[in-house]
């Protein structure tokens, strides 16, 4: 034995569990293990590594209508808790049209949410959440499900289009739409192309539901659109089509984003009956039908906020967020 291998032989001695792995593939010394160690030492257990574990959705989430909804859905259902809850409050935000709302100074936000559903094809469940979701809101509403559930995005006069009315002017009789994109990685794709108006249309489809293309022939204008988004991707395709420009000019900030994967295991789908089902439009429809012009939130609820470190950025004026 050279110094150098005698060298590395007493560095492996001070670690057991490292001797005993190296001694086992006959790595010390050549190809003959070590006859220093008399003591027999069993190679700790390999660990299957099943990859970084995602937070669990907090039960605190599942207050109120929604919470209901989900709780009642996800025993029967293979769906992601998370993917349930966010294509509810989608769904039935985009339903009730253009009322509810908070006020932020002078800023009404809408019940108009953009949600990005993110998981394995095939795997996360994203469809189904969807589907057990809309099983829900048809039973309110059908023609809004049957009409204004659409899909196809691909540019920005594509879009003001389903809003706009008729050749004639008109306004549109329903300002109310639902895109769903099961596969938002070709949206994507298609906003990066040069000259497309897609990006800039669907924040401002978020901001305000005024939605114009200044050109001189055949113009397109809506007012008071109501444009829900909710796209399906992986996590692959997001990392590699939402581009720097996207992500820095305000277009990811409007989704939601979340990650959805099976929950369980159920080969017949569970067992949700009508009676449930149709139990849960009827408390639905209610609300939908009287309407919240304004929402409040709950004493507390500005003040925790700020309780929370990061929540609130000062931009370089700290007595902003100490002074409220």
């Amino acid at each position: 034995m050279n110094s150098e291998q005698y060298e590395r032989q007493n560095l492996l001695e001070k670690d057991a569990e490292t001797l005993a792995l190296v001694e086992a593939m006959g790595e010390i010394g050549g190809s003959e293990p070590s006859q220093k160690s008399e003591r027999k030492i069993e190679a700790p257990p390999r660990v299957r590594d099943e990859g970084p574990r995602r937070p669990a959705l907090n039960e605190v989430a599942l207050y109120g209508r929604a919470g209901q909804v989900v709780n009642t859905i996800f025993p029967h259902s293979e769906a992601d808790k998370s993917a349930l809850l966010l294509h509810f409050l989608a769904g039935y935000g985009n339903l009730i049209g253009r009322s509810a709302h908070c006020q932020v100074e002078s800023t009404r936000h809408f019940s108009n949410t953009f949600f990005g559903c993110v998981g394995e094809t095939a795997k996360a469940r994203k469809g189904t959440a969807w589907n057990r979701v809309r099983d829900v809101l048809a039973r309110i509403d059908a023609p809004w499900a049957r009409d204004r559930i659409q899909s196809g995005l691909s540019s920005g006069e594509g879009l003001i289009a389903a809003v706009a009315g008729g050749d004639d002017g008109a306004a549109a009789a329903d300002k109310r739409l639902f895109v769903l994109q099961p596969e938002l990685a070709s949206t994507l794709k298609v906003m990066s192309r040069e000259g497309n108006t897609l990006s800039p249309v669907i924040r401002e489809a978020w901001d305000s539901g005024t939605l114009r293309t200044l050109v001189k022939r055949d113009p397109l204008h809506a007012e008071d659109a109501h444009i829900s988004i909710v796209g399906h991707i992986t996590a692959d395709e997001l990392c590699r089509y939402l581009t720097a420009t996207e992500s820095a000019n305000g277009f990811a900030n409007r989704f939601l984003w979340s990650c959805s994967s099976r929950s369980k295991c159920l080969p017949e789908g569970g067992n949700l009956s009508e009676r449930e089902l149709d139990a849960l439009a009827d408390l639905l429809r209610v609300h939908a039908a009287r309407g919240l012009p304004l929402i409040h939130r709950v004493p507390g609820a500005g003040e925790r906020r700020l309780s929370r470190p990061g929540s609130l950025e000062p931009h370089g004026h700290p007595e902003c967020c100490a002074n409220g």
